[in-house]
């Protein structure tokens, strides 16, 4: 399952009438660049822009992987699917993105 699957099957969960779309929330995900982060990244080029957006999206997906956790006592069958799912592509990812840094 890729993200965007992933992002579809939690809204189909959700459905409509959360008052949720998707970024307005109370919960806070480790790993969100700020605004002064993300015009850090968007003045950067070349190596340097690779380097900050590498370590950025590695402590992305580590936010992911935290999050994560909080659905490990889930009973439901499609959440724990979701959540071994997610553990399995983000840590692949991130060790892509590791190796990509050396």
């Amino acid at each position: 399952m890729n993200h965007l699957q992933s992002i579809q099957q939690m809204h189909s969960w959700v459905g409509d009438n959360s008052g949720h779309d998707g970024h307005n929330h109370d919960m806070e995900m480790g790993g969100m660049l700020t605004a002064e982060e993300l015009e850090t990244l968007a003045s950067l080029k070349g190596e340097a822009f690779d380097q900050f957006f590498l370590a950025s999206m590695i402590a992305h997906h580590e936010g992911a992987l935290d999050m994560v956790e909080m659905i490990n006592d889930s009973t439901n069958a499609e959440v724990k699917s979701l959540s071994e799912n997610i553990v399995k592509s983000q840590s692949a990812e991130i060790e892509a993105m590791k190796a990509l840094l050396k």
